[in-house]
């Protein structure tokens, strides 16, 4: 055992036979004055010196525990320290101490002490044991259980006030019954995961459970008053909150182990776990460079490709027409705008659904890439209208003109779907820098006012 524990204990021993003497000095003062009481009636000088020496105990052991709540911050520590004192409000209610010494004209305060002092008992036990087995996270179903028995617990401490105490009692003796034999249970099974600190709770209650059988035994008749079942509730509630605060320091002996032991592996295996941490951040580092970059070419996408055909979004094709007007102006190239609008396309979409007209704009989209130079570049400027862009140097003889019949003439190729074939025309305009337009705006209202009038020339034609 460290040092420091076995200090604490060697505090804790000497504050409990200081209350012992405290305890002994008052029965003494108590047994010698005040005849007249009604507990030294009833129980001898010894029986009084043993009372007075029980509930010195446990006051010690309830103040020790305490102080180590205060100190340590553990609700633990609080839940034991209102079970003892649980157990010695309905110890001294039993006996006849308290009405003796401390309430002896309230006879209604003094019927309803023990039963109320049994009742805390069992809630104050139920939470330490939760608390201490940490049934939540090891037994849910058990720990459900105990929920349920506090609330069994609660009904009959509201009910005591007002419901006869036969009944009462009966209840709550059924219920620490119930109790002590779950509390075994939960032991046994935290003791099976490795819990040992469950072995020691486990035996408080074995003994609990043995005094209470050697007291109803004496009650019965079936032993003959002998001096182990005289005191056998008493001893066996001592040794039960004895056991208990042994459990909770040998927790705190493991909690220290188990953490000395992990610094230690930590420190032998620290250089070992930083390289491996710098390999894995590496590599995870890398892993998010390369989703960045992924994530980055799908946004860029996104923000200047049109999703459905793939080709160059207005936005986009508009920032490479004034880009192609700059270089045209420093290598006094030609260039010019092609604006495309499908002739009677929104009759397809009308008659055989939208699905059908993305499947039209698709195609139209692919058959554009292919009549088209690489230098050449093609965008959509939304529904079934198109932008093409073309340079040439003044020895290139690409003129836009024939270029637009070559558009016309892939476009109008039949288009076969599932069960009919469609025929699509398109309507041109033409604008060439610097003689139609200056900037990238200009260019496009006289490309698309040339459509307009080749599709107007298309309609006269056909009337």
């Amino acid at each position: 055992m460290p040092y420091s524990l076995f200090k604490k204990y060697v505090l804790f021993l000497c504050f409990a036979l200081y209350s012992s003497f405290l305890s002994v000095a008052h029965a003494q003062t108590t047994f010698l004055g005040q005849e007249s009481l009604s507990i030294l009636i009833v129980y001898s000088r010894t029986d009084i010196l043993w009372l007075s020496l029980y509930a010195g105990a446990l006051l010690a052991l309830l103040s020790y525990n305490f102080l180590l709540f205060v100190t340590l911050r553990t609700i633990s520590y609080l839940y034991y320290a209102l079970l003892v004192g649980a157990i010695l409000l309905a110890y001294g209610a039993f006996n006849g101490l308290w009405f003796s010494t401390l309430w002896p004209n309230s006879l209604q305060w003094h019927e309803l002490s023990l039963p109320i002092g049994l009742i805390l008992t069992g809630l104050f036990s139920i939470q330490f044991s939760r608390s201490f087995l940490t049934t939540s996270s090891r037994s849910p179903k058990l720990d459900k259980f105990f929920f349920r028995l506090t609330l069994a617990f609660g009904l009959v401490f509201i009910a005591t006030p007002f419901v006869p105490l036969i009944y009462i009692s009966f209840t709550t003796t059924l219920l620490i019954i119930i109790l002590c034999f779950s509390m075994l249970i939960a032991s046994i099974k935290t003791s099976l995961q490795g819990n040992r600190a469950s072995q020691i709770h486990m035996a408080a209650w074995l003994v609990l459970l043995l005094g209470i059988g050697l007291s109803l035994a004496q009650q019965f008749g079936w032993l003959n008053n002998r001096w182990f079942a005289h005191y056998a509730l008493s001893l066996s509630t001592l040794f039960f909150v004895l056991l208990l605060s042994l459990a909770l320091a040998f927790r705190i002996i493991i909690t220290r182990s188990q953490t000395a032991k992990f610094h230690q592996q930590v420190i032998a295996n620290s250089n070992v776990k930083v390289a491996e941490q710098v390999r894995e951040q590496t590599t995870e580092l890398t892993e998010l460079n390369e989703q960045l970059r992924q994530q980055e070419g799908v946004l860029k996408k996104l923000a200047f490709f049109d999703g459905l055909t793939g080709l160059a979004n207005r936005v986009f094709i508009q920032e490479q027409l004034k880009q192609l007007l700059i270089q045209s102006r420093r290598n006094k190239t030609k260039v010019s705008v092609l604006f495309l609008d499908l002739d009677d396309f929104k009759p397809i979409n009308d008659e055989h659904s939208h699905k059908v007209g993305d499947e039209v704009l698709t195609i139209i989209a692919d058959r554009l890439k292919v009549t088209l130079r690489e230098s050449d570049t093609v965008g959509r400027l939304g529904c079934d209208k198109f932008l093409v862009l073309l340079e040439s140097s003044r020895e290139d003889k690409h003129d836009p003109a024939e270029v637009a019949e070559k558009i016309r003439a892939a476009i109008a190729q039949p288009i076969s779907m599932d069960w009919f074939i469609l025929h699509i025309g398109t309507s041109i305009g033409i604008a060439r820098y610097p003689n139609d337009g200056s900037d990238a705006e200009s260019l496009v209202a006289a490309a698309d006012a040339g459509m307009r009038l080749d599709k107007d020339n298309k309609k006269t034609r056909r009337q």
